[in-house]
């Protein structure tokens, strides 16, 4: 008899209901980063050094990532996405503030808006993209990835029409180094 193969190391399409015990759900929001998050990004951040292996280069502290994060509107300076999960549904509050149950903050992305002379467009530029380790391998970085896209697409209509020229851009390179 030959043995059996170990259980593939691969998501199910249904993504992250495979994880999570039989019967349990695993609940997602992706939010605008508060003043009152900065201790969480300060602490993903230092995950993302290590990560990185650039802890030497590691000198935020809460204070200085207060100042330097929150004193613009968001999508005008620098913007992050906080994405949170929970075993339970998230209940829309009026003050987002609150803690919401067993929530728990699984990862951010920090973007900037940026000007590009090459398309003659406004772009979002993504700084950093970071889950915790038992997060990953999960698409939740994708659904952060996709909310910055929306985003970039509900305030530049123009977008889909520079994407597609860059990626012409990119098909006529790789054909000339190809002939």
């Amino acid at each position: 008899m030959a043995a059996t193969a170990p259980p593939p190391t691969h998501l199910s399409p249904r993504g992250l209901q495979r994880r999570t015990p039989i019967g349990h759900s695993l609940f997602y929001r992706i939010r605008l980063a508060l003043p009152t998050d900065v201790p969480h990004i300060h602490k993903l951040i230092h995950q993302l050094a290590v990560f990185e292996h650039l802890t030497d280069l590691f000198v935020a502290t809460d204070s200085s990532l207060q100042l330097r994060l929150f004193t613009s509107s968001p999508f005008q300076s620098f913007t992050i996405f906080i994405l949170e999960v929970s075993q339970t549904p998230f209940i829309e509050h009026l003050h987002l503030e609150s803690n919401s149950g067993d929530a728990v903050v699984a990862g951010f992305v920090l973007f900037f808006p940026n000007y590009s002379t090459l398309m003659r467009k406004r772009e979002f530029c993504i700084e950093d993209l970071f889950m915790r380790d038992c997060y990953r391998r999960k698409r939740l970085g994708k659904m952060l990835l996709s909310a910055v896209m929306l985003s970039m697409l509900m305030s530049m209509p123009n977008l889909i029409i520079s994407m597609a020229l860059f990626r012409d851009l990119k098909l006529r390179k790789l054909h000339e180094s190809c002939v």
